[in-house]
């Protein structure tokens, strides 16, 4: 494709109609409650520490791999009281460190996303973190699940939400 070519596909691009293009979902934080989820996509990120000295000098790693989970929010089964229900559709994601803290947190949700489809723990032991990031969202795994969010104050003043996943079983 010469540079030509491009410019005159981006030119028709910038003339083209909205109107036939639908928007993308939007990544949601969902208030405590039930849920149906839908695992669309498995990526890995490389992460670094801000402070990379500060973070060697306490023992920590200055960078890690994060392994992150994108849902799609297919239903909501219900919401915990004073929490407002977020669109079916919206995205949801999930993020595990790669490092010797997280790997058994990523593990666990490992083994219940293959108990959610019918397998067992035991059948989570053989697989591979590559095996996992490209054959999982391929299963289409729908799944059940109770997520709690909460949000703190950081040292910094920031805050802080994280929500977790917990109950997961098969979607009924």
């Amino acid at each position: 494709m010469t540079t030509q070519t491009t410019l005159l596909d981006l030119d028709s691009l910038l003339d083209q109609n909205l109107a036939a293009v639908e928007a993308a979902p939007e990544y949601v934080t969902p208030d405590t409650g039930n849920y149906r989820l839908k695992l669309t996509k498995i990526t890995v990120v490389q992460r670094e520490a801000k402070d990379k000295d500060k973070a060697l000098a306490e023992g920590k790693p200055a960078a890690w791999g994060q392994m992150n989970f994108d849902y799609t929010i297919e239903a909501i089964h219900s919401v915990a009281e004073g929490g407002l229900p977020v669109a079916a559709g919206g995205l949801f994601r999930e993020s595990f460190n790669i490092t010797e803290q997280g790997l058994p947190y990523l593990k666990g949700r490992i083994v219940d996303l293959v108990v959610a489809q019918g397998g067992s723990a035991e059948d989570a032991d053989s697989l591979g973190l590559r095996d996992v990031m490209n054959s999982f969202p391929d299963l289409g795994i729908v799944f059940d699940c109770h997520i709690k969010t909460e949000t703190k104050k950081l040292d910094n003043g920031n805050d802080w939400t994280s929500s977790r996943l917990s109950q997961i079983k098969a979607a009924e």
